[in-house]
């Protein structure tokens, strides 16, 4: 029952939220050459946390560039995109909850069912980690 409410409630803000559609804003966080993470590594988040990511060695995914820490990585990133790319296009991951887009500090995230989510900056990671699964449950209604 619970489930329900929440995903109600998500969906009545979604459609209540002013300003934040596809149209309005960009689908990935990324800069102005189209980095995601504002550099730093994707796939070293899950071996040796945040790590900035070599310029040179670099794979693009679902409109975003991203770069590696290593060449290994980067193949490790090729095989299966998807499994290394942040959430939410790379928003921070409460901010979604919370039905808005922003930017993150690279060193705030969490990893959770081998899923990357990215924050705001350390405070707001810890409000995201208060109530994980119904934050991120709420968060992935917004998404959608």
């Amino acid at each position: 029952m619970k489930h329900g409410i929440l995903k109600a409630a998500a969906a009545a803000v979604a459609l209540c939220l002013a300003g934040w559609s596809a149209a309005a804003d960009p689908e990935i966080n990324a800069n102005a050459d189209g980095v995601m993470l504002h550099g730093y590594a994707p796939v070293a988040y899950f071996d040796d946390g945040p790590t900035l990511g070599d310029s040179r060695l670099t794979a693009d995914y679902d409109g975003g560039v991203y770069h590696f820490a290593s060449e290994v990585n980067l193949r490790r990133f090729l095989d299966d995109p998807a499994a290394f790319a942040p959430k939410f296009g790379g928003y921070c991951a409460f901010g979604v909850r919370m039905g808005r887009k922003f930017d993150i500090d690279p060193t705030a995230f969490h990893i959770a069912d081998d899923t990357l989510y990215v924050q705001l900056n350390h405070a707001t990671r810890q409000r995201w980690m208060a109530d994980l699964d119904e934050n991120i449950e709420i968060a992935d209604v917004l998404w959608t």
